[in-house]
This record gives C-alpha cells, structure tokens and sequence, in this order.
C-alpha cells in the first residue's frame, strides 16, 4: 500500500512539472513585435523578445477581426519555427508570401496577398482560424484591423501601425 501511495504522488508531481513546463513555454502577447509590414513586396518581419522554444506554431491572418471570431474573405500563413530555440532579440524575416513563401527561420505553410490599400496581419497561437492567444498585429490603416476587441492588443504596443514605404533601419 505505501509503495502504491508513493508512486501516485510521484506521478502527480511529475504531471504537475510537465503542465507547469508546458505553460512556461506558451507565447504572451508582446511576445513578438511587427517590424515591418511591407504591402508592396507581400513581406512582413517579426522581432522575438523572448525565447521562442523550438517547432512553435505561430499562426498569421489578414483576415479582420471581429471580435469573436475572423472573417473567411482572406489568407491563413502558418509558421513553424524549427527545430533550435529562437533567442530573444531574434529578428524573423517573411517574404514572397504571394507567390513563394520564405522565413530565413523554420518554415511556412500556405500563402498570404497583403492590400496596399487596407491591411492588418494579426499573429497568434492556437488553431489555424481560432486563436488562444493573440501575439501581436500590424496593419497600414487603423481600420485594417476590424477591431482589437477581445484580443488582448493594445494599439501603439502590441498592435502597430505602418504606413508608407519600410525603411531600411525597420527592416
């Protein structure tokens, strides 16, 4: 009975460890930054502010948010980081994504047309058209976005608005 008792607790400590571990690694908003929203090239790059473990998914949308859910009209891009831990300060390029989609880390799934005229890219984690967790977002019009309601972003931090042309100190 004692050996049947010790060996549970063990297990629940050890279950314990592996949710708080798994927890530990999830992405927050702010996690990530947008660095530059690039319309013309179909291009956007990322800035990592803390350790991104390896094969993360993060999932990016032009799709407007309303709230509650995203629209279906628009473009899913999914990222997979790779198999090496990303390291805080890491700049992630993503480009061509209308036609051959590249990331100079891991690897994308899908395709994604950025408007010159109305656009926002939200990024976040969960399923591919419902996020858990909002990341970040970027747009080139403040209305691009739908709405930030129930995201968790806050325009002028986590959400940020480009326009005009990226310079080369965004990029």
């Amino acid at each position: 009975m004692k050996n049947l008792l010790f060996l549970a607790c063990v297990t629940s400590l050890l279950v314990i460890c592996i949710y708080y571990d798994q927890k530990k690694q999830e992405l927050h908003p702010g996690d990530i930054t947008f660095t530059f929203f690039d319309a013309d090239n179909d291009a956007f790059g990322i800035v990592a502010h803390v350790d991104i473990p390896s094969n993360t998914i993060v999932h990016f949308t032009d799709s407007e948010w309303n709230g509650n859910r995203f629209g279906f009209d628009e473009n899913n891009l999914s990222w997979n980081t790779g198999g090496n831990k990303i390291t805080a300060g890491t700049h992630i390029n993503f480009t061509k994504l209308d036609t051959l989609p590249s990331v100079n880390i891991g690897f994308l799934k899908n395709k994604m047309k950025i408007s010159k005229k109305e656009d926002a890219i939200f990024a976040y984690s969960g399923h591919t058209r419902m996020p858990s967790v909002f990341l970040a977002a970027a747009a080139n019009s403040v209305n691009a976005y739908g709405t930030l309601i129930n995201t968790g972003l806050q325009q002028g931090t986590s959400a940020l608005l480009f326009s005009g042309e990226p310079t080369a100190e965004a990029r």
